[in-house]
């Protein structure tokens, strides 16, 4: 293995590098948690250089380590900046075979030259093995690497989708494959007794004895006092609620019915801290923002002290996305979750948890204000769940991933 080209200048053949892949189409969650292994990589090998290629524009949002540079690929939110019909002369007629063929090309070239460059010796793909869902936009930087003897390894969160699906999915796109040939290790950031990824999927023993079982990853990160959070907004006597969008991209209806019903009267004598989310299209955070709002209220686009305010709650409101949902629980915190539905993974998580009584789903066909009340309401004045899950995953997959640097 060669010595490649670090964000830090020229690396000699001695100095380990790692190449990390997060795809985030609509929310932040795989970039995050990207941005959490790497700084766990860095703890256990601080002389790594690392770089993460990324399509969120919220990469660098969150504090990264030192070690870490951030490439950004073109994003799926604004693939038609680059249609070939446009007459943007960037792909020349033969590689003309769709409107957006530019845009997949460019992401593939980046992905590769990148890879080829920098010559890791580990390449840490998140959740999605062949890349942005329905491309193939990783095989040739995984065949390239593969006699580089760079360690390649997948991790996938708890639930990558509808079961029944992703069999046939990954059958008829050659994932399976890829998963024995192409990748040396499959990390999972889940508990086999929530979602077992190996039944449920019906993965053949060749790829199940790569699985890896890590616990849930949930972040290490500095906490800001809670009783200066809650004395911020006068909640020092009555409950707080935290009401998260993640990304904010899909979230700004159950905000709308949480803010309607405060407005009505009906959760009388709580706190309410909202983040609206930094992708949610600006007209619909504008009228959120700029609302007229009930005392102990406040509305704000992004909070970088997120985690902090989790911990703080008494309840979260969130959508059932795997970062919220492992954060909240992982501080014990009551929860009232609205899950996105298609595709079907955020749906199944709730559905699970909410059967072992470790939080309270709204469909979103039942998203009402009153409706969003009563859950609130009731969770209020239940105990916080008495979560059994396991959340050592960090620091596993961060021992797992320095030893795969050797």
């Amino acid at each position: 293995m060669t010595g490649g080209v670090t964000p830090f200048g020229q690396a000699s053949d001695t100095q380990p590098r790692a190449l990390f892949f997060a795809h985030d189409s609509r929310g932040a969650g795989h970039v995050r948690r990207t941005l959490a292994l790497s700084a766990e990589l860095a703890h256990h090998r601080p002389d790594v250089a690392m770089v993460l290629v990324t399509s969120s524009f919220l990469g660098e949002a969150w504090r990264v380590p030192d070690n870490l540079d951030v490439i950004k690929l073109p994003s799926l939110a604004r693939r038609d900046l680059y249609r070939d019909d446009q007459g943007s002369g960037l792909a020349p007629a033969r590689d003309r075979r769709g409107p957006h063929k530019t845009f997949a090309l460019l992401r593939e070239r980046v992905i590769f030259d990148v890879a080829t460059t920098f010559d890791p010796w580990l390449f840490v793909v998140d959740n999605e093995p062949l890349g942005m869902r329905s491309s193939t936009e990783l095989m040739r930087t995984l065949r390239v690497l593969r006699p580089r003897s760079t360690r390649s390894i997948l991790g996938l969160r708890d639930i990558y989708d509808d079961p029944e699906l992703v069999r046939v999915l990954w059958n008829n796109r050659g994932v399976i494959r890829v998963l024995e040939e192409l990748y040396d290790r499959v990390l999972v950031y889940g508990d086999p007794s929530v979602f077992d990824v190996a039944a449920e999927y019906d993965l053949p023993p060749s790829v199940a004895a790569k699985l890896h079982y890590t616990g849930y990853i949930r972040k290490h990160e500095a906490l800001a006092p809670a009783a200066g959070l809650r004395a911020s907004l006068c909640a020092e006597e009555q409950p707080l609620v935290v009401v998260t969008t993640g990304s904010g991209v899909d979230g700004a209806p159950y905000i709308r019915a949480y803010l309607t019903a405060l407005a009505r009267g009906l959760l009388p004598s709580v706190a309410s801290f909202i983040v609206t989310g930094p992708l949610m299209p600006e007209s619909e955070s504008a009228a959120l923002l700029d609302g007229v709002h009930p005392p102990a209220t406040r509305v704000v686009p992004f909070a970088p002290d997120l985690t902090s305010w989790i911990n703080a709650a008494d309840l979260v409101i969130s959508m059932a996305g795997y970062n919220t949902v492992t954060e909240a629980l992982g501080y014990g915190k009551r929860m009232v979750v609205v899950p996105r539905v298609e595709p079907a993974e955020q749906r199944i998580r709730a559905e699970r948890l909410a059967g072992r009584g470790l939080l309270r789903m709204v469909h979103p066909r039942d998203l009402t204000p009153e409706e969003l009340a009563r859950q609130v309401q009731e969770a209020l004045a239940s105990p916080p769940p008495d979560v059994r899950l396991d959340f050592g995953g960090l620091g596993r997959a961060g021992n797992l991933l320095a030893a795969a640097l050797g």
